[in-house]
């Protein structure tokens, strides 16, 4: 099983999307509109059960954050807070 983080701009995180493949997860990301506004910034994590940790390792990411694969969304959510210009300017592509 495998699920999504998504994290907000200023690097906080949640989870959802379970599914049993990441493409899956992938699918219903892309099919839930605008519900997750306020979390853009997506990738895929293997799903544990209900806790998920910040030391959980990153399985799948979109291309612009491909060399977060095998790293922690702990390491995504401070590279995300320390790099606001950054998110800005993929946030707004």
């Amino acid at each position: 099983m495998y699920k999504a983080a998504l994290f907000a701009p200023d690097g906080d995180w949640i989870t959802d999307y379970r599914a049993s493949t990441i493409k899956d997860v992938w699918l219903i990301h892309e099919n839930s509109g605008s519900r997750w506004f306020f979390y853009p910034i997506i990738v895929i994590i293997t799903d544990h059960g209900t806790v998920t940790t910040a030391t959980q390792r990153i399985v799948d990411a979109p291309d612009l954050l491909a060399d977060f694969k095998g790293k922690s969304l702990r390491t995504l959510s401070k590279f995300i807070k320390e790099n606001q210009d950054w998110v800005t300017q993929v946030l707004s592509l």
